[in-house]
């Protein structure tokens, strides 16, 4: 039997935290099914649309999906972090992916500092970002789930408020 996980983000709604950023370790193993992350950081982007990224020396801010808004991350140019760990080997077999939810923007995913996917195209205003889709999935491979540790980064330009549900 296939097993489907998932990775959902729901970050068109962001609150920032008083306190030092951390990211919760979020767990996948064999068994897991679903995840939903929810606790991640945020960084403004300080690169520039079509250069690799530098995810390093970064203020980065910490916050829960779901929450109140914040105007503060309203519009610009972000970068999401959170850490998942695969604490057991993932079966050849079964079917992974990440399948952002709701984040109709332009963004591209980093799945240990190497580019697996993009959605649109990211843009540093209005005149040159280009949202990407709705629906978008991208499948993980049994390699990059590989046990240990590992870091995911969104990096997105968000300029249009392109919800289909407004």
């Amino acid at each position: 039997m296939k097993h489907l996980f998932a990775l959902l983000l729901f970050v068109l709604v962001l609150l920032p935290a008083d306190h030092l950023p951390m990211t919760a370790d979020v767990k996948v193993s064999s068994h897991t099914r679903m995840v939903t992350i929810s606790d991640w950081q945020i960084a403004k982007e300080r690169g520039l649309p079509g250069t690799y990224p530098n995810f390093r020396n970064l203020t980065w801010h910490a916050f829960r999906t779901g929450e109140e808004s914040s105007e503060e991350f309203a519009t610009g140019n972000w970068i999401l972090r959170a850490e998942i760990t695969v604490s057991d080997s993932i079966s050849t077999g079964s079917v992974y992916g990440l399948f952002p939810f709701n984040l109709i923007t332009a963004y591209e995913i980093y799945w240990d500092g190497e580019k697996i996917g993009q959605n649109g195209q990211i843009g540093s205003g209005g005149a040159d970002e280009v949202p990407g889709s709705f629906r978008y999935s991208l499948p993980l491979t049994a390699a990059q789930l590989s046990k240990g540790k590992h870091i995911l980064h969104i990096r997105l330009s968000n300029y249009h408020d392109d919800s289909s549900w407004k």
